[in-house]
């Protein structure tokens, strides 16, 4: 029971921070031929243009869950304000 809504928490987290993200895109994207850049809530991202699709890989939508939050619901992720390069994907998780 306690993996499960670990499992719902983390997926709902990630369909809000996808939906957030795509929002933003569409508000906010600047046409440049092969980096494409937008401005999420956290702040700027970097992608890669693949068969002519914007692709952002790798961004985070919480703080990652060490120490004190192993096991508790996501905490927000810290801002950034210089460009983040998000062109492969993230760490593996290790408890997958």
């Amino acid at each position: 029971m306690k993996h499960s809504r670990i499992r719902q928490t983390r997926g709902a987290s990630w369909i809000v921070a996808t939906a957030m993200a795509s929002a933003t895109w569409l508000a906010t994207a600047q046409a440049l031929p092969d980096r494409p850049t937008v401005m999420t809530a956290s702040g700027p991202v970097v992608g890669t243009i693949t068969q002519k699709v914007a692709v952002y890989k790798g961004i985070p939508y919480a703080a990652p869950p060490v120490g004190e939050r192993c096991w508790r619901p996501p905490a927000a992720v810290t801002p950034w304000t210089t460009a983040r390069i998000a062109d492969r994907a993230g760490p593996a998780c290790g408890s997958a």
